[in-house]
C-alpha cells in the first residue's frame, strides 16, 4: 500500500475514518506488515482525537508583529489565550506608516466584532477565528488547531450526493448553467462578472457531470433537464441563451441559517457564524497603508487638509480612505499618514488617486491598498500557514491483555479510509517499528514534511 501524505493537507482531505492498529510481520520470512493480514488489534481514531493544525503563535507583550501582507510568511497573527480568539495584524503603528517607528505589541487584542480596530499601543487587529473548546488538548506552544464551517456534506455512494440535485435522473441529459460565486475578472477579456453572473461557458452533459464540474469550479450549478444544443437558434459566442443571465448566490451566513445549524455555545463554529453574520464588507478595503521613506518633504506637501483618497474600480464601492496631514504654511500641509474609515465592498483591482493630484504623483504611488482576503470568516485555512495533520491516541497494556500473540507486537500504524476506494486511491496506511516492550502505546502522528512518520513515547 502506499503511504499517504499527511502533511500540507486541507480540511477537505482530511481522511474520514482513521484507526490505530496494532501488530507484528510475519514469521519465519519478514514478507512486510500488511494491515488487513497481520493486524492483532485496531482502535477506532474518534473526531476529538485528530486535528489538522498550524503553526501557533500565542500574543506576547513587547513583541513586535508584522502586519499582513500577500508575502508574508509568519509573525502576522496571534493567540489571545484568555478567549481562545486568533487575530490578524492589520496595522503596527497608529498612522499606516510602512517601514515606519517599529513599535511593539502592549495591549493584547480582545474584541469580537469583524473589524478592523486600533488599539493603544498603535497596533491594528482585525479577528479570524476561534479556536474550539474540543480541540483545546491539541494547543500548546507550536500548535494551534483548525476548525471547519461550511454547509459540505460527506456522502458514502453516488446516488446519496447526486439524487437530492438531480432528482432520480442522475443520468439524466440537458444544459448545464455555472454561475460566479463570485465577483471575478476573465483573465483573457478582462470583462468584470457580479456575484450571480452566468458564466460564458456552453455546456450540455449528465446532470451528475454538471454538478461534479460545478464543484470543482466553485460554482453554482443550475441544471435544465432535455434542453439541447438545438435550444440555441441564434449564434451566441458569450453566455448560454437558454440559461438565465443571473441567479442568487447565498452567502454561507445565509446557508447555514436556513439549514437550521446549530452550534454550541463558545464553540468556533458559533464565533464564525457572528462574524459572518456582522460581516457586509466582502473584499472590501481592509487597510491602506502609504511609505513615505523616500519621498522629500516637497513630495510630501500637498495644498489641503487631510484629502480624500479616491478608490477606483470596476464594481467596488462604498470605501473611504483618507491622508493624514499637519499644516506647516499657508495651504500647506505635509503628509504624515494614512487612515481608512470605511471599508466598502466587491473591489476588484482597486486603483486610487488623491483628490486635487494627477496621476504621477509620487504620494500615489507610495499607497497600497489590501481588501479583505476572499472567504476570510468561512476558513481558517486562508491566512494561517505551516498546516499539518495531528493524531493523538492511546492503546494500554491493560486494554489488551488478553489477545493472544500479544509478545509478537512490533509494529504499528495509521490506517486510513479503510475498506473502501475514493478518489484520492484505496485505503492508506502509514507505518512505523516500535522497540516498546511495555505495550503503553502513546501513538502521536506530527507530521511536518514531506514523508508522513509515527512516534511512540
Amino acid at each position: 500500500m502506499t503511504q499517504p501524505n499527511l502533511s500540507n493537507l486541507t480540511l477537505q482531505q482530511v481522511p474520514k475514518e482513521l484507526f490505530l492498529i496494532l501488530g507484528g510481520n510475519r514469521t519465519p520470512i519478514d514478507t512486510g506488515f500488511d494491515p488487513y493480514a497481520d493486524a492483532s488489534i485496531a482502535q477506532r481514531i474518534p473526531e476529538n482525537k485528530r486535528c489538522l493544525v498550524a503553526n501557533n503563535n500565542i500574543w506576547q507583550a513587547g513583541k513586535i508583529y508584522t502586519p499582513w501582507t500577500l508575502e508574508a510568511t509568519q509573525n502576522y497573527y496571534v493567540l489571545n489565550q484568555s478567549n481562545n480568539i486568533v487575530y490578524l495584524c492589520v496595522g503596527d503603528n497608529s498612522n499606516n506608516l510602512i517601514n515606519g517607528t517599529v513599535l511593539t505589541s502592549a495591549v493584547i487584542p480582545n474584541h469580537t466584532t469583524p473589524t478592523v480596530n486600533l488599539y493603544d499601543d498603535g497596533y491594528s487587529w482585525l479577528p479570524l477565528f476561534k479556536v474550539d473548546p474540543s480541540q483545546y488538548t491539541f494547543v500548546n506552544k507550536t500548535d494551534l488547531p483548525l476548525y471547519d464551517i461550511s454547509v459540505k456534506q460527506e456522502y458514502s455512494t453516488f446516488a446519496e450526493k447526486y439524487e437530492p440535485l438531480c432528482g432520480s435522473g442522475v443520468t439524466s441529459f440537458g444544459c448545464c448553467c455555472l454561475y460566479f460565486k463570485d465577483p471575478s475578472t476573465d483573465e483573457v477579456t478582462n470583462e468584470v462578472y457580479l456575484k450571480g453572473d452566468l458564466t460564458n461557458e456552453t455546456i450540455f452533459s449528465d446532470c451528475y457531470e454538471c454538478q461534479k464540474l460545478a464543484d470543482n469550479l466553485d460554482r453554482q450549478a443550475i441544471f435544465l433537464t432535455g434542453l439541447t444544443a438545438g435550444g440555441i437558434t441564434t449564434s451566441n459566442t458569450g453566455e448560454n441563451p437558454l440559461c438565465a443571465a443571473t441567479t442568487t448566490i447565498k452567502t454561507l451566513s445565509e446557508e447555514l441559517t436556513e439549514n437550521k445549524n446549530t452550534f454550541t455555545p463558545g464553540s468556533s463554529n458559533e464565533f464564525a457564524v457572528k462574524l459572518l453574520s456582522e460581516f457586509s464588507s466582502t473584499n472590501g478595503v481592509m487597510a491602506a497603508r502609504i511609505d513615505l521613506t523616500n519621498l522629500t518633504l516637497a513630495q510630501r506637501t500637498l495644498s489641503s487638509s487631510n484629502p480624500i483618497v479616491s478608490i477606483i474600480d470596476p464594481i467596488g464601492v462604498g470605501a473611504s480612505v483618507q491622508l493624514k496631514t499637519n499644516q506647516i504654511g499657508v495651504n500647506s500641509y505635509e503628509v504624515y499618514g494614512i487612515e481608512t474609515s470605511a471599508y466598502g465592498q466587491d473591489y476588484l483591482l482597486p486603483d486610487l488617486l488623491i483628490s486635487g493630484t494627477t496621476a504621477g504623483n509620487p504620494l500615489n504611488a507610495a499607497i497600497t491598498l489590501f481588501t479583505f482576503p476572499d472567504n476570510i470568516f468561512e476558513s481558517t485555512e486562508v491566512l494561517v500557514p505551516g498546516q499539518r495533520y495531528k493524531i493523538n491516541s492511546t492503546i494500554l497494556s491493560t486494554d489488551i491483555s488478553s489477545v493472544s500473540g500479544i509478545d509478537n507486537i512490533n509494529k504499528y500504524g495509521i490506517l486510513a479510509d479503510p475498506g473502501f476506494t475514493s478518489e484520492n486511491g484505496s485505503a492508506q496506511f502509514v507505518q512505523n517499528s516500535s522497540t516498546t516492550t511495555t505495550l503503553e502505546y502513546r501513538v502521536f502522528l506530527g507530521l511536518k514534511s514531506d514523508i508522513p512518520f509515527c512516534s511512540a513515547s
